[in-house]
This record gives structure tokens, sequence and C-alpha cells, in this order.
């Protein structure tokens, strides 16, 4: 099924330059939002604290009316908001659950009836369980990114041993290192994995794991800016991003390799550019197709899912975009660079 023509031309590539502009400003208030506005909004199974349900007989009862039922009896810092229609959310840093779900039962029944509600859940994460977990994420996400940097290395290079060495390294830095944070040493070592792709030459995997880290930081500036809940769902949200984005990055760089071996003589933007073309109602179909699937969700799944399915959304269309704009022109990039300091190492040795 074809949703367009095969002698389709449209010039992605000439477009891509504002693609990257467009790509900067999104970043740059990723950044900004992470780090001086609202940063990421960390559920108790990251940050630890007890989370608290309750469920009203009467949609009427507002948020202002619980705040001011439950100020007395000192949650510490506490965030209140609607789960659905009829439940509230009462999230607290503290970690008593039993204690503080009695607390929170107790002062809302001094301030309505004790019918008027029922608790639906009292839920406790530790500090120590959430440092665990947040560890444990970050992790995740490095080991995918680094997973697809191997299958990407040797599905279009045939290079494998150089990957896994590194992967190996970077593996016993991780289970060794303790005197700096794991945020840190993740992005010391995604940074260290990128130089180790320029160094070796590994252009597909270096094309790839920018348009993925590019998709991650995306997809978590608007959950930020949107101030939605960072939980286990939402880390799997975007672990399956990545998935989902390397999947149609290789499909475009598959179509890319064909056209390499038949038509030598293309240039290559020209080559890439008819590439991208030919690939398009194929990127067209699955992502509208999944688009309708995520969009089902997030309206009609509920709050409990609300946020997972949110980061689905955002992810799938950035996931599409940099398969398009930023993944394949990075290529022409790499080789622009690559003539210019061949053109002036010639230049040199005519010198001498």
């Amino acid at each position: 099924m074809e949703i367009f023509k095969a002698d389709m031309n449209i010039d992605f590539v000439g477009k891509s330059k504002y693609a990257f502009i467009l790509s900067m400003l999104l970043i740059v208030l990723t950044l900004f939002s992470i780090l001086f506005h609202k940063g990421i909004n960390l559920g108790i199974d990251f940050a630890g604290g007890t989370l608290v349900e309750v469920k009203f007989a009467k949609k009427d009862i507002s948020i202002d009316d619980v705040r001011d039922a439950l100020k007395e009896i000192g949650l510490g810092s506490s965030i209140i908001q609607r789960f659905g229609e009829e439940d509230i959310l009462i999230k607290t840093e503290l970690s008593e659950a039993g204690k503080i779900g009695d607390r929170i039962q107790s002062a809302l029944e001094d301030k309505f009836s004790k019918d008027s509600f029922t608790i639906q859940r009292v839920e406790m994460v530790g500090p120590a369980a959430g440092e665990a977990l947040k560890l444990k994420g970050e992790n995740a996400l490095l080991y995918s990114i680094i997973g697809m940097i191997i299958y990407i290395s040797y599905r279009f290079q045939n290079r494998i041993a150089i990957p896994i060495i590194a992967v190996a390294l970077i593996t016993w830095m991780l289970s060794t290192t303790s005197w700096i944070s794991v945020t840190a040493l993740s992005i010391a070592s995604l940074v260290a994995t990128i130089a180790a792709c320029i160094w070796f030459n590994f252009r597909q995997a270096l094309a790839a794991i920018i348009a993925l880290i590019h998709d991650a930081v995306i997809t978590l500036g608007f959950l930020s800016v949107t101030n939605k809940e960072f939980t286990l769902p939402v880390l799997a949200a975007i672990l399956t991003i990545i998935g989902y984005s390397i999947n149609d990055t290789i499909v475009v760089f598959d179509r890319i390799r064909e056209n390499l071996s038949k038509r030598k003589d293309m240039p290559l933007r020209e080559l890439i550019n008819k590439s991208i073309n030919e690939t398009m109602s194929r990127t067209i179909i699955t992502s509208g197709l999944t688009l309708l699937a995520v969009l089902s969700i997030f309206i009609f799944g509920g709050a409990v899912i609300h946020d997972f399915a949110f980061a689905l959304l955002v992810g799938v269309i950035i996931g599409t975009y940099s398969s398009i704009y930023i993944a394949s022109p990075i290529l022409i990039t790499w080789e622009n660079v690559a003539q210019k300091r061949k053109k002036e190492e010639i230049l040199r040795r005519r010198k001498r």
C-alpha cells in the first residue's frame, strides 16, 4: 500500500536546516524547564514518599476543600491533585504509609462525613527504594542506547568487536564508580560513547544515537513543561520510544544502503533525499496507525495510564520527525566534514 507516489521528490534534506533550528530551540526550552523552571516531576516511584488515593461520593468536592481539611496534620511538602472525575491523589514526601493514611482519613472525617469518601489505596516507597529505582531507570536508558549502537554498527558496517568492548568498559565503570552521581556518570558515558562513534567512524550509529537522545530529551521537555509525573510507566514509555525511533531510522538507513549499492554515481545528498521519499509511505502508515492507537489510549484509557500515553504520543511524533529530518541529514554532515578534511590533507601534502 502506497500513500505517496514512488517517484515523489520532496526536498526533505533541503529543509533539514530549519528542522535543526527547531530541534535546538526545543532542546534549549527543555533544558531551561528542567534546570531552572519546573524540573522533572518525579513520582513516588523515584522520589519516595506516600501516595493516598481518596474517592469521594460527590464530584463537587474541590481540591481546595481537601487542602483545607489537611492543612493542620503536618504532611510536609505535599501535592494534592485530581485523578479522574471522583478521585483525589494526595502525595507527600513522608514515608510512613499506615500513619499517614490514618491521619488523612481522620482529618477528612472531621471535614466531611464518614460515608462521603473512601480511601482507595495507600502506597509508600522509602527514600532508599526510590533512589534505587532512579538508578536502575537511568541505567536502563543508557544501556538501551548503547545496545542500539552495537546493533546498528553490526548491521550497517559489520563491526561488532569494538562496540562490545566499549560497552563492557562502560558497564564496568558504572558498576565500580561510586564517588560521582549516577546521572553525571550516565551523561559522561553517553559523551564517551558518542566520541567512540566518531573515532571509530560509526556513521550510522552516531546518527542514530543523536536522534535517540534528541527524542528522549524533547519528550522529557514536554513532560517537564506540562508537569506530568515521571513514574515507572513513563520510563517504560521512553524506552518504547527509543525502540520505535530506532526502528524508523533503520528503515530509512536500509534504503540508503540499497541505493548506495545501486547508484554509486549519485551524489549522497540526492541519494539520501530519494531514500527518504521512497520510505515515506511506510513511515506515514506505521506512524499514523501507531498514533491512532496511542491517541485512543490517551483519550479513553483513564487517569491511570494518561501520563504513559502522553509520553508515547509525544515520542512517536518526535521519533518520526527525527528519522526524517535529524538522523539522515547527519550522514550528509559527516560526509561533508570528511570530504573537507580529505581536501585539507591533500593540500597539506602538496605544500610539502
